[in-house]
């Protein structure tokens, strides 16, 4: 019995029943190589500009978009409340200093701080006191250990009555009242942009003669870089905070009684948006461009391509066509 045995081409013995080498396949990457050559064919290259156009429309679109400058609400005018502070069982206090200190804690958040600190007569511990706050639309938001010396009475639409006694002299060194003033919504501090406004509270307090020093701040931020834009100068700066300080009077003509208002600008913002706002109009100006380009050739490529798969009519061997 003779073996099969196969002799290759080459000379040499081929295994007995080695089945042939199955030939690899190539059908996908063919495919692609094909679909990539009819992108790219003569015929098709109007096709592929539109695509190209059509993306470049809604690249440029969507950068524009992302660089435009902040539209939003007009800078507000904020309002803030009023404060009358009484010392009604107690003559003049001696060094009386009223600090009014707005920080802006969030980007609509912010807490008024509001301390007096001067010297009773000197056989006088304590003495009561009265805080009236007219237009609040926040809460309270004093410090227990503070709160314990104060009650809160609502007495109309946006107006309190704070009462309280003085702090013990012994622990707190000639402070004589603490409340705080919150707001979660509608502070009277507004940053839009670059742009800054903010209204300190106008402060009274009657038979009383001493200072009243407004202070600003805001979150997250310096003041160095803003410059006043509007309303009453500060007479003290730093990175931090500016201040203003006043006599107190009782009289409403005071400067203490109309209260700080102030607008600022952040140039540096102004031109980081400026130049934001030039390159955001070229891409929105590139994309404009790109689909007026492709709009309008949309219907001839949808004829064309519906003329180019179309079947020709069948006709009879030998029919001449009409």
């Amino acid at each position: 019995m003779y073996s099969r045995v196969g002799i290759s081409c080459f000379g040499g013995l081929m295994a007995p029943d080695q089945p042939a080498a199955t030939p690899v396949r190539h059908d996908q990457a063919a495919g692609t190589s094909r679909a990539w050559r009819r992108i790219w064919s003569l015929e098709n290259l109007d096709v592929t500009s539109l695509v190209f156009l059509g993306a470049l429309a809604v690249a440029s679109f969507v950068a524009g978009w992302a660089l435009r400058p902040p539209n939003g609400p007009a800078l507000q005018v904020p309002s803030s409340p009023e404060l009358t502070i009484n010392f009604p069982d107690a003559g003049p206090v001696r060094s009386l200093d009223v600090v009014s200190f707005l920080a802006q804690t969030a980007g609509s958040q912010a807490v008024l701080k509001v301390n007096a600190l001067g010297l009773l007569a000197p056989a006088q511990a304590t003495t009561s006191w009265t805080m009236g706050v007219q237009g609040f639309s926040g809460s309270f938001c004093t410090p227990r250990a503070y709160r314990d010396h104060s009650t809160i009475r609502h007495v109309g639409y946006q107006d309190y009555v704070v009462s309280g006694t003085t702090l013990s002299p012994a622990t707190y060194q000639g402070l004589l009242l603490v409340v705080h003033l919150c707001w979660n919504h509608g502070p009277p501090v507004d940053i839009n942009g670059p742009y800054l406004s903010a209204a300190l509270p106008r402060v009274l307090v009657p038979d009383q003669a001493g200072t009243l020093t407004s202070v600003l701040q805001l979150h997250g931020t310096s003041l160095s870089g803003y410059s006043l834009s509007g309303g009453a100068s500060p007479t003290g700066e730093s990175q931090q905070a500016w201040s203003w300080t006043t006599g107190l009077s009782s009289s409403f003509e005071s400067p203490g009684s109309v209260g700080v208002l102030v607008f600022g600008s952040n140039s540096s913002d102004i031109e980081h948006e400026n130049h934001n706002g030039f390159y955001s109009g070229i891409l929105f100006g590139i994309a404009g461009g790109a689909a007026l380009s492709v709009i309008p050739a949309l219907p001839g490529l949808i004829d064309r391509r519906k003329a180019r798969h179309k079947p020709a009519a069948w006709q009879e061997p030998g029919q001449t066509p009409s």
